[in-house]
């Protein structure tokens, strides 16, 4: 019998295990992966492959990420052959970097604490610009990142920054991604799945969407088990 893939879950940049709190009831064997705190001019493809020895199982995988944690999970498919490849919000090439993303880079780096620690504090009209939500979400992802590093958010922007080489990824990849996303525009990557009017932020305000998702994904994983693999 095929044994049943583990999902190894990456999260987002500034957040930790529980921005996957929606999804996880979906997937009885899963391990969420630990942020360490980059390392002085560490680049991506290092970091990712710091991060892969945490992988704790020897049986199939399912790499699944959400905005950096999905670029971490894509540049894995370097070293290790999951099942699938799952991005939520992500994007596997540096492509998609907008000018706007850059120049918060350049700034944290100029004031790293300072603009760092302003960017920790958004009040909830720059989260509203960015993803339209109810204040009980706004509080929670305001939690989230207000518990971040800040040598994690600066390390992990710098990293995407200087990110130049996409992976190779020979398996297939499931990708859901929000048609107003600002930060990764949906032009910019090629997404299997739309999610009409959400943001970067859609795990938190389009919950129902991603579990159909990560459902729809689980039974495409299941039919191919045993046969050849299959795409989205």
């Amino acid at each position: 019998m095929t044994p049943t893939a583990t999902w190894i879950l990456i999260p987002g940049l500034g957040t930790d295990h529980r921005y996957f709190d929606n999804i996880v009831d979906l997937l009885p064997d899963h391990q969420i992966i630990r942020f360490a705190i980059p390392e002085r001019g560490e680049s991506i493809e290092a970091y990712a492959d710091r991060l892969r020895a945490q992988i704790e199982t020897t049986d199939p995988i399912v790499l699944a990420g959400v905005s950096f944690g999905g670029m971490l999970a894509s540049i894995m498919c370097r070293h290790v052959q999951p099942t699938a490849l799952v991005l939520m919000s992500s994007a596997t090439t540096p492509d998609f970097v907008r000018t706007s993303v850059r120049v918060f880079e350049w700034l944290s780096r100029v004031w790293p604490d300072t603009f760092t620690q302003w960017a920790r504090q958004l009040g909830s009209r720059p989260l509203h610009w960015l993803e339209p939500m109810p204040p009980e979400q706004v509080e929670y992802f305001k939690e989230l990142v207000r518990d971040g590093d800040l040598r994690l958010i600066h390390g992990g922007g710098r990293m995407i920054m200087q990110w130049r080489e996409p992976p190779p990824i020979a398996c297939p990849v499931f990708h859901i991604h929000g048609s107003r996303d600002l930060l990764i525009p949906a032009a910019t990557v090629q997404p299997t799945h739309i999610v009409e009017g959400a943001g970067h932020l859609m795990n938190l305000t389009h919950s129902e969407p991603v579990r159909n998702f990560i459902r729809e994904v689980q039974t495409k994983l299941n039919e191919s088990a045993g046969s050849e693999p299959i795409g989205p």
